[in-house]
């Protein structure tokens, strides 16, 4: 039998450390490890050539960046109709800073 407590009460409460890393689903694996290494200064941290997954990080946060297999089948994410990541956001220390990196951030 399970019982459940308010976490509140309970000194033995489980609970995370933070996020160890967000895995994404992407259509061209090295393009978006070239957008998280060249404009957030991102590095490579592991790599699954066969998988094919590439592991990107900051220091701070990990992303698992896998290929998708035909990025030509892809369904583009409807957030009203699919389940699935929305969205992630990342911090940074000011508004100076994000104001500093989204002046040099190119989309092609």
């Amino acid at each position: 039998m399970c019982t459940t407590t308010d976490s509140a009460t309970n000194n033995n409460a489980i609970s995370t450390s933070g996020i160890h890393h967000l895995g994404l689903s992407v259509p061209d694996i090295k393009q978006t490890a070239a957008f998280f290494i060249e404009q957030l200064n991102f590095t490579i941290v592991g790599e699954k050539p066969d998988y094919p997954a590439i592991f990107v990080s900051d220091g701070t946060v990990m992303l698992t960046l896998w290929q998708i297999n035909d990025s030509n089948e892809m369904t583009s994410f409807d957030r009203k109709n699919n389940v699935g990541l929305h969205h992630f956001a990342l911090n940074v220390a000011n508004l100076e800073t994000l104001e500093a990196f989204t002046s040099t951030i190119c989309f092609s």
